[in-house]
């Protein structure tokens, strides 16, 4: 077996391991409870994007009352920050090396928003203040989901951190509800590593044997 047939068949086998690779989503902020003490932004009880009662790892977990956060924003792009999280080693743990956080807002009019209209995410840490942009999709109910990729240096992290979403469009004043932020991280399966790891170890048999 030629070294370039190897490395298709390493390939193959590394291909098939992530297109089975699950999501884990944790969600971070989605309750009043969440959100509170936000900057620029006012909680809303009245107002529940997702229907969830349970804290997300802001708070927690544990029960919470139903709401979602509306961002107010000063300006055509302005930043909107959770209190500090810091000391949240679960929601720290959350966020991995990197991931995308995901979030479910409503969508303003182009009469409201101007001519453009986008929601990104901000990390706010030690050495960092991390912007990031990505896609929305429009769930057909009133509701989108944006998703954006990022990374995150937790070795960099030692004073503060502070997760934001930043409001971006032609013109500023309308409020936007956002709620059920999240982060989803691709885990590969133990199972799935360990039948990947075996096989790529079979090939370098078969490859040794045969040169």
């Amino acid at each position: 077996m030629t070294s370039y047939r190897m490395w298709r068949l390493s390939a193959v086998v590394a291909a098939v391991m992530f297109s089975a690779t699950p999501v884990l989503s944790q969600t971070l902020f989605t309750t009043v409870d969440d959100f509170t003490d936000w900057s620029a932004s006012v909680t809303q009880d009245t107002v529940d994007l997702d229907g969830s009662a349970t804290n997300g790892l802001a708070e927690g977990g544990g029960a919470g009352t139903p709401g979602s956060l509306a961002i107010l924003p000063s300006s055509n792009f302005a930043y909107h920050f959770s209190d500090g999280q810091q000391g949240n080693v679960p929601l720290i743990q959350s966020l991995r090396l990197a991931g995308d956080i995901v979030f479910d807002h409503d969508f303003p009019t182009p009469l409201q928003a101007g001519s453009y209209f986008q929601l990104g995410a901000v990390f706010n840490y030690d050495g960092h203040f991390d912007q990031y942009f990505g896609s929305t999709v429009d769930n057909l109910d009133g509701t989108y989901t944006t998703t954006v990729p990022y990374e995150f240096s937790p070795g960099d992290l030692a004073s503060y951190l502070q997760i934001g979403i930043i409001y971006n469009a032609e013109l500023s004043g309308v409020a936007v509800t956002v709620d059920n932020i999240r982060i989803e991280n691709a885990v590969p399966e133990p199972a799935a590593v360990a039948t990947t790891l075996l096989g790529l170890a079979g090939l370098g048999l078969i490859y040794r044997r045969r040169r």
